[in-house]
Formats: structure tokens, C-alpha cells, sequence
């Protein structure tokens, strides 16, 4: 509180008191929980000692009740980004899980398993069941590399696709 800025030292030599011919001054901060968030700052230009000391423990609690808003809507806030940050999150999980769904399993039931979390049983009058095996894999991948095994298997896998597509069939994998 400063009753008159242009008669008290060191504000009367301040240039933004002169030009505005500030008399009466009062901050106020903004503190909630030992936290400085903002501050009221008042000026009057026509009277000294405009602002009462029998006023200032009203504008404190004011200040403290601004305080709280102001830290209750950076919670908010902050709670709110995190809400968002998660949900990005979940959606990626999720079309992660969906697409390994697709991946393995029929469109038709994989689309099941997604919107209803279970698919109903099926009934097929005709049903071939190939289980496959490759020989002495693990002997003749040990003498591969990484790059000339995975090259092999897309080879075998891309034709076995071929075949399934050419005659209509499903192919479950696993």
C-alpha cells in the first residue's frame, strides 16, 4: 500500500508514476497454498490515500479466493491434457489389438470380436483343416541370415496367399 507514489521515495523519481501522475497504489498477490499465481495492482491518479487499510484484509480474501480459481482451473486443465494424452493412447492400443484381430483371424469374425467382444458360433457344411510344418526349420534357419529367412518366408507365405485368394478361402493363422 503506498498512500501517495508522486510524494514517496524511490516511486516519485519512477517516469511511469510522473506521466500517469499515479498517487495511491495497491498490490495485492494472488497466493494459495504458499503459491504466488498473479496480483492485483491498483492505481489512483486523482486522490492520496485512496485505497484504506481497513480495506486490505477484504481485498486479501478476494485475492485468496482468485488464487484458488485460478489453481483449480490449471488442476482442470492439467487434468483435462492428461484425460486426452490417455485416450490417444487407449486408440492406439486399441488399433493395435484391432488390426492383430484382422490379422489372424477372418474379416467377418474379426469385425465381430470388435464390436460385440464375442462372435457367434458358425456352422459350415464343408470345412478343410491344413496344418503346416516346415521340415527342419530350425536347422536351416540357423544357417541364414535374418534378412535371407524373413525373404524366404514372405516368398512362401505370399504364394500360400495367392492360392488362398485364387480359390476363396479363409485362412486363419497362427
Amino acid at each position: 500500500l503506498i498512500d501517495d507514489a508522486l510524494h514517496t521515495s524511490p516511486f516519485d523519481g519512477d517516469a511511469t508514476v510522473l506521466k500517469k501522475n499515479i498517487r495511491s497504489v495497491l498490490c495485492i498477490p494472488f497466493i494459495n497454498q504458499s503459491k504466488n499465481s498473479g496480483i492485483i495492482y491498483l492505481t489512483h491518479s486523482n486522490n492520496s490515500s485512496a485505497f484504506k487499510k481497513e480495506h486490505i484484509s477484504l481485498m486479501r480474501l478476494m485475492a485468496g479466493q482468485i488464487a484458488g480459481i485460478i489453481e483449480n482451473a490449471l488442476l482442470y486443465q492439467n487434468m483435462e491434457n492428461l484425460v486426452k494424452e490417455r485416450t490417444k493412447q487407449l486408440e492406439v492400443e486399441k488399433q493395435k489389438s484391432d488390426d492383430l484381430l484382422l490379422n489372424i483371424l477372418p474379416q467377418e469374425i474379426a469385425n465381430e470380436l470388435i464390436d460385440n467382444g464375442h462372435a457367434a458360433a458358425r456352422h459350415h457344411e464343408e470345412v478343410s483343416v491344413m496344418f503346416i510344418d516346415i521340415k527342419d526349420f530350425t536347422y536351416i534357419a540357423q544357417r541364414m541370415t535374418p534378412d535371407e529367412l524373413v525373404k524366404n518366408l514372405h516368398q512362401f507365405f505370399g504364394k500360400f496367399d495367392e492360392i488362398m485368394e485364387e480359390f476363396g478361402l479363409e485362412k486363419i493363422k497362427t
